[in-house]
């Protein structure tokens, strides 16, 4: 049954324990009192999330496999980094299932999930593209036409809003199908774009995930000394 909602945190410890689909573990990198939005939204097929912070800080992400990820920010100034590099306007991530990475705030930031599950993934590519689309074997940065990366942020923002201020209205079926399938469509014809690197299909080398698991563990201490974490 469709459903979404909206929370406030002042405690980070609350905010990671409140996520759904995606475990993170957070180290605050300043000074200051923390301020985070989660908004949330469950569709049909669909699952979508918006966290919104005001604080630099490192973060060590897991998604969950039962779905495939892709990922963008919103805010692009202070440049974000994800597993080491720098995301830039337009950039979308496609991740891999169960993916595991670093990401990285300097500032405040706005990051956001779609998910969808890999069976939905692979009959709507086939249907609106042509090809048969799953998840990647490793996560790979896309730079979509802009229009098209346009259409998926203004779609997934209007479905936020919506999470936001009528909470009632997402949860109607009817309403949630429409929604879905905007998004879906808008994200299917933004995963089929080429890497950002054209001379590479992954735009993340495997030396960028080394160490991950124990970064994990040493987050939480503030111990953590990796080049993901440096940055």
């Amino acid at each position: 049954m469709p459903g979404s909602g909206t929370s406030t945190f002042i405690d980070p410890d609350d905010y990671q324990a409140s996520l759904r689909q995606v475990r993170i573990d957070l180290l605050v990198t300043s000074q200051g009192t923390f301020n985070a939005r989660l908004t949330w939204a469950t569709l049909h097929h669909l699952q979508l999330l918006r966290g919104e912070e005001d604080l630099p800080r490192v973060a060590y992400v897991s998604l969950k496999p039962t779905l495939v990820f892709a990922g963008f920010m919103t805010r692009p100034d202070p440049p974000m980094l994800w597993g080491g590099v720098e995301l830039q306007t337009g950039d979308l991530i496609f991740h891999s299932r169960g993916e595991r990475f670093h990401q990285t705030a300097t500032g405040a930031c706005s990051w956001n999930l779609v998910g969808l599950t890999p069976e939905q993934l692979e009959r709507y590519g086939g249907a609106l593209s042509g090809k048969a689309l799953s998840a990647p074997a490793v996560a790979r940065i896309l730079r979509p036409a802009a229009r098209h990366t346009a259409r998926l942020r203004r779609l997934h923002a209007q479905a936020c809003r919506l999470a936001e201020t009528r909470p009632k209205v997402l949860a109607h079926p009817e309403v949630a199908r429409a929604v879905e399938q905007g998004l879906i469509h808008a994200l299917v014809t933004c995963l089929v774009a080429k890497a950002r690197d054209e001379g590479s299909p992954d735009a993340i080398t495997p030396t960028s995930w080394s160490g991950s698991r124990r970064c994990s563990e040493t987050i939480r201490t503030g111990n953590c000394t990796c080049l993901s974490c440096a940055h």
